[in-house]
């Protein structure tokens, strides 16, 4: 694992920062976008401690990347006034013939984690989003906070994703805008994410089937939108599930489209449960007329879309309250499902980590590495240590 620290930024908030994020991301024989398909064998972890750094160009990730700030000092990432790009960072960026990047079933292996973007510098009406994350597989965003205008007639987007094929987000906490998340992907698991004084919190552009849990989102027009592609009576958003989650100071929940005769006949499908409204007078607005009243409630258990029957012909349309998951005690938390954030480690030391280096292992990929690794789980195990701490990049294992 190729690890870098960016000795050449500044972090004073004045200095552009910018190149030399990327020459460290970049630095190495790395995968780029538009050069290379994939590659596991050049992975890097780049480091950017506390400070704020100005970027007037895009941050443009690369292949099997890790882009890490300091958890107990967040690093602001602040966006010039003069920034035109499509996102402050860009996880696959389109060239001048208006291909991507990467492909965006296979964009894996990245992740970002404790950051602040900051894009309140940048003019209402000039297009900033603060990510934008085509994303696959083994791919997530984490403990990251997003700063836009509040300005009535913003176009900023918090995070962007057009398209891909699954991944996971959780602790976001993002502010103003016209949209907290303008996105969409064929699968995706978020949870523990914050969105308040945007125009819309969250725009799902289209997806397969999407899981939101612990959403918090606040002082929005409309909390979430899924009613893309009604003009046309051709939905683009499968199945969304939202539970655990609060809504407040929002004129309406969900903004949706769908209909008993809409197309395709499995787009539209909404499942909501353990949702607490507060000050939301519309729960469910549909081709702007309210299917389910809100105000200062819980939602038990709603949806709509097809449901299934034993020894039924075919599915069933439905839409209206309907009986909630039986929810075990051991599996909850408050009444919620207990989840428990990746942890960081932050408080601990060098010395509650057990190294599969030193345990003996070489990672060259050709010396037999199997005995110093199984050693040094042993070892932490029995010490109670943080598991073990690979720092090289190939280990070759066989069988003892």
């Amino acid at each position: 694992m190729f690890q870098h620290t960016i000795d050449a930024l500044t972090g004073d908030g004045v200095t552009d920062d910018s190149d030399a994020i990327n020459r460290a991301i970049s630095d190495g024989n790395r995968c780029g976008p538009g050069v290379c398909d994939s590659a596991t064998d050049s992975p890097a972890v780049v480091y950017i401690p506390s400070g704020t750094y100005l970027i007037s160009k895009p941050i443009i990730f690369y292949y099997m990347t890790q882009l890490i700030g300091n958890p107990r000092g967040l690093p602001v990432l602040k966006a010039a006034p003069t920034l035109q790009a499509l996102a402050l960072i860009d996880a696959s960026p389109y060239g001048s013939n208006g291909n991507a990047g990467w492909t965006s079933t296979n964009i894996f292996l990245r992740q970002i984690r404790n950051l602040v973007i900051d894009g309140t510098a940048v003019a209402p009406t000039s297009g900033f989003q603060g990510i934008h994350w085509p994303a696959s597989q083994a791919t997530t965003i984490q403990n990251v906070k997003i700063r836009m205008t509040q300005a009535s007639n913003s176009v900023h987007a918090g995070i962007f994703v057009e398209n891909g094929s699954g991944g996971h987000m959780a602790d976001l906490d993002i502010e103003g805008g016209l949209y907290g998340m303008n996105i969409g992907n064929q699968q995706f698991t978020m949870r523990n994410v914050k969105i308040s004084k945007a125009v819309t919190g969250i725009s799902q552009i289209w997806d397969w089937g999407w899981l939101y849990s612990g959403l918090s989102i606040s002082d929005c027009g409309t909390a979430f939108s899924m009613s893309n592609g009604a003009a046309a009576n051709k939905l683009e958003v499968g199945s969304v599930v939202i539970i655990d989650s609060e809504i407040t100071n929002c004129q309406k929940f969900v903004d949706m489209a769908w209909t008993r005769t809409s197309q395709p006949i499995g787009a539209g499908q909404l499942i909501l449960e353990n949702i607490k409204l507060n000050n939301v007078p519309n729960a469910v607005v549909g081709n702007g007329a309210t299917v389910l009243p809100g105000g200062t409630l819980t939602i038990q258990a709603w949806g709509q879309g097809n449901k299934y029957a034993p020894n039924a012909n075919g599915p069933e349309k439905f839409q209206g309250n309907i009986s909630p998951v039986a929810r075990p005690g051991s599996l909850l938390d408050g009444g919620k499902y207990y989840s428990k954030s990746k942890p960081q480690y932050e408080n601990l030391g060098t010395g509650d980590f057990i190294s599969a280096r030193g345990s003996g292992a070489t990672g060259d990929g050709r010396t037999d590495d199997t005995r110093a690794v199984q050693d040094a789980v042993t070892r932490a195990a029995a010490q109670n240590k943080v598991r073990n701490r690979f720092s090289t990049t190939l280990y070759l294992f066989s069988r003892y």
